[in-house]
């Protein structure tokens, strides 16, 4: 691994919000391992506090993490109807709905 010493001041290939985790490991070393979207759904939770807006960085991975979880249930779809319909459901249930409805009403979203 890389000494965070070196790692500093650089603008191009390893800014403050890459550099500065608290373990000292940047996003980059834990998400190359992944698909595309688990990778960015890592490193923008990783990446959330250090940076000036941590809303934006959750939603963006919020985003790539229902985008992940779409493309997977429309693999199951030919794959295991079963279980396709199965987390169809759980994802689309009112329950879920209800609880988002729930949320909105306290925080006076309309």
């Amino acid at each position: 691994m890389k000494q965070k010493s070196k790692l500093v001041n650089n603008p191009v290939s390893h800014p403050a919000h890459y550099t500065s985790h608290p373990s000292g490991i940047e996003a980059i070393e834990i998400c190359q391992w992944m698909s595309f979207c688990l990778g960015n759904v890592m490193k923008y939770i990783w990446r959330a506090d250090l940076k000036h807006d941590a809303m934006e960085d959750l939603s963006k991975a919020r985003w790539y993490l229902d985008r992940e979880i779409w493309k997977r249930l429309s693999a199951l779809k030919k794959k295991s109807p079963r279980k396709y319909e199965f987390y169809k459901k759980l994802l689309t249930s009112s329950f879920v709905n209800k609880k988002k409805t729930k949320r909105s009403k306290v925080n006076g979203d309309k």
